[in-house]
């Protein structure tokens, strides 16, 4: 039996720097702690956030939305994809990422993912690997959770739309990423959580200097039972 859920909004994605370019990662955002969803459920979520990119000599700052479904195969082992969308400056950003997650215990999760992205700098292609960490109960009132995730993300060039005002076609720099993200659930129902988490990490683009990543956003988790 399908149980409909109504779903409203709250919480984010990560905003892009305008001023160093880089290619711009998957969406990196865990959205709820290490516990596996059933068998046969799936889990819808939506959120809103902002974020910054501090480097040395430029920064910049924006805010975006995330979009989120998975689908439990086994009560380990679930499959689904993100979205986002940030705007940063007078530039945006859209990511997409197919991922799988794997609860190795209810307290241990690991999660993979193949991405890509096209902003207004250019494009890329990316790889991700992250652990969650938390407590196994499902029933607490409020659940805490904190994440480790590196990606890696190689630029491509934009089409002659994407043209500077040289005439040359943008193409951002390969670029390492590493952050811990720190969350906290709070629950709303039997089937829905509010989620909220902070992320605090580098940025490499490649022959340029380590940069901050700081990123802050709110969300609304949803299972769906089948």
């Amino acid at each position: 039996m399908t149980e409909c859920i109504k779903l409203t909004v709250f919480v984010l994605v990560l905003a892009l720097c305008g001023c160093v370019n880089f290619a711009a990662p998957p969406p990196l955002v865990t959205g709820g702690g290490p516990q596996p969803l059933p068998k046969n459920h799936s889990e819808v979520a939506l959120a809103l956030g902002t974020g910054l990119a501090l480097f040395d000599d430029a920064h910049s700052g924006g805010s975006g939305w995330l979009g989120r479904w998975r689908y439990a195969v086994s009560d380990r082992l679930d499959f689904g994809m993100d979205m986002a969308g940030a705007a940063h400056g007078d530039t945006g950003t859209f990511n997409f990422k197919g991922a799988t997650r794997y609860s190795i215990n209810p307290r241990l999760r690991w999660e993979g993912s193949i991405g890509a992205a096209d902003s207004s700098d250019g494009k890329s292609l990316s790889l991700e690997s992250a652990m969650t960490v938390g407590p196994g109960g499902k029933n607490s009132q409020w659940n805490r959770y904190a994440s480790l995730r590196f990606a890696m993300a190689k630029g491509y060039p934009e089409d002659a739309l994407g043209e500077d005002s040289e005439g040359e076609v943008n193409t951002p720099p390969d670029t390492l990423f590493g952050l811990v993200n720190l969350g906290l659930t709070a629950k709303i129902s039997k089937n829905q959580r509010f989620f909220f988490e902070l992320g605090v990490g580098a940025v490499n683009p490649k022959d340029e200097d380590v940069g901050v990543l700081l990123f802050w956003g709110v969300g609304l988790l949803n299972v769906i039972s089948q």
